[in-house]
């Protein structure tokens, strides 16, 4: 087994309001972890997402961080870097798709708003990630991803964004 943690308690942008991310590479079943606190992956998986050059396999490669290992070695590491990210229109269309059921159910005013937003900003996010994947030098995977790509930023205040 081995555990990263990854995301904004790597990136060093992590605040009161962040999670802690964490990804459990195992072979297998594992009793021992908790699916509600672990991202759970076997390692036949986590290969296909890196020749898949997968968004997230990216992230994980960028961005995570060993804390356990049964074997004293580093998977992730030792699988070098993912390949190339072609799938950027594909998933910023996908993302799209959400954003815009979201929006819709809003309008109709037949969902949790509260969920329909939160929806809306992981969507946002999401896009501006895969966005700054294919067309940038430096990809972005942070919460604030969509307020920091340059001239394509989505221009909203602090409190909306926020909220």
């Amino acid at each position: 087994m081995h555990i990263y943690a990854f995301g904004s308690i790597c990136r060093g942008d992590i605040s009161i309001e962040s999670d802690i991310d964490l990804l459990a590479l195992v072979q297998g079943h594992d009793h021992r972890l908790n699916q509600n606190k672990f991202s759970i992956y076997s390692y036949k998986r986590i290969s296909e997402l890196w020749e898949e050059g997968n968004a997230f396999a990216w992230h994980l490669a960028l961005e995570s961080k060993i804390i356990f290992s049964e074997d004293g070695n580093d998977f992730i590491r030792n699988l070098g870097m993912p390949s190339a990210y072609t799938a950027g229109p594909r998933d910023c269309a996908r993302f799209r798709d959400v954003f815009e059921s979201s929006l819709s159910a809003i309008e109709s005013n037949t969902s949790s708003l509260v969920f329909e937003l939160s929806t809306i900003f992981l969507a946002l996010r999401n896009i501006a990630t895969c966005y700054s994947l294919a067309k940038m030098a430096k990809p972005t995977f942070g919460r604030d991803s969509a307020r920091t790509l340059g001239a394509k930023k989505l221009c909203v205040s602090e409190d909306v964004y926020t909220l």
